[in-house]
């Protein structure tokens, strides 16, 4: 499942306030249409009336599940500071779920990548479809 919260984001510009989305994470496998919204950029651009393109750029997750797990994260933080977050919470979880990221089917393989430049995170996404 995604997860969405709602917040406001003002224009820089004229000052009007915009309610947005925010997605803390997008499961593609779950969310189809998701995909192509965040390369478009119609879940983290707003436009403003006054004709400003604001590209909000916040911290995301994407997951594509299947045979091989992917999960790609898009961060503003040290990249290897968020690796090692995840590989805790994988720990932890572990403790209490068996394989706490994935379903009960077997997984030949878990695919995670982080990355700190916009671009090259959508660039990521349309590689793997």
């Amino acid at each position: 499942m995604s997860k969405v919260s709602v917040g406001t984001v003002k224009c820089v510009t004229c000052g009007k306030e915009h309610k947005v989305n925010i997605y803390h994470s997008i499961n593609v496998s779950l969310d189809h249409d998701l995909k192509e919204k965040l390369i478009s950029g119609e879940l983290t651009d707003i436009s403003c009336s006054c004709g400003l393109t604001l590209p909000l750029r916040y911290p995301i997750l994407y997951h594509k599940m299947g045979f091989t797990d992917i999960m790609i994260h898009y961060t503003q933080l040290d990249i290897e500071e968020v690796k090692k977050q995840h590989e805790e919470a994988k720990l932890f979880m572990g403790k209490y779920i068996k394989n706490p990221f994935g379903s009960a089917i077997m997984k030949t393989e878990e695919i995670i990548e982080v990355y700190d430049d916009w671009d090259v995170f959508i660039a990521r996404i349309k590689e793997i479809g």
